[in-house]
């Protein structure tokens, strides 16, 4: 989620990274143990005082600001959720990348057709579509985490909630992207990649969504 005013600081990955001491990053468990991601492993940060514990250890590799920001944006790019603490606290202890195949806590719920909200929050936003803009059948780049069935838009592709189908809407001819919003998280990764720019993001939630966070 970029360029609004309305994103505060404390959901803002950027922010966060900006405001870290120290900046560590270590390979993904999950996708060490799992062997199934096609993507980076090294997608764990760790800040402040985790990141010096694990420096520490030698099991982690210190990040500047600039090269912490980077990998954030190879993330975006290869398809992953970025998850921490909702909280206004600005110092979190971590910050994983995820995906919805070998995370140890989405792919269980996953698994058993429980829904990811017994353990992730969903963001204050959520992807609306401009059905005038939609054209229903982009070409779909594919991220690398995604198993293709058959021709698939980005952001049918890249939706790791399955918040989004292609299908007929009212006073079209044509199938356009359709968002369930009990689905969408707020993620924002199928608005990065929409090309005909159909998609974006809606403030839905109050600030007190996020604990601590008190209208000023």
């Amino acid at each position: 989620i970029k360029d609004t005013s309305e994103l505060h600081a404390c959901e803002d990955v950027r922010e966060l990274i900006k405001a870290a001491t120290t900046i560590a990053i270590v390979d993904c468990p999950c996708r060490v143990v799992v062997q199934k991601c096609h993507g980076a492993l090294d997608t764990c940060f760790m800040f402040d005082q985790i990141a010096d514990i694990y420096l520490a250890q030698g099991i982690a590799r210190q990040l500047s600001v600039e090269e912490a920001l980077h990998l954030t944006d190879k993330a975006e790019e290869e398809g992953q959720v970025h998850t921490w603490i909702n909280s206004s606290f600005m110092h979190n202890r971590f910050m994983c990348n995820c995906c919805d195949d070998c995370c140890i806590v989405w792919a269980p719920l996953t698994q058993h057709d429980v829904s990811v909200g017994k353990r992730l929050s969903k963001s204050r936003f959520q992807t609306v579509v401009d059905s005038t803009k939609c054209t229903g059948d982009c070409p779909s780049a594919s991220s690398p985490f995604r198993e293709q069935a058959g021709h698939r838009p980005d952001c049918v592709d890249r939706c790791l909630f399955h918040a989004i189908e292609i299908k007929q809407v009212p006073g079209s001819v044509k199938s356009r992207a359709v968002i369930d919003p009990e689905k969408c998280w707020g993620c924002g990764l199928c608005v990065l990649k929409c090309q005909p720019g159909a998609l974006s993001m809606k403030l839905v939630r109050p600030l007190e969504h996020i604990p601590g966070l008190a209208p000023v």
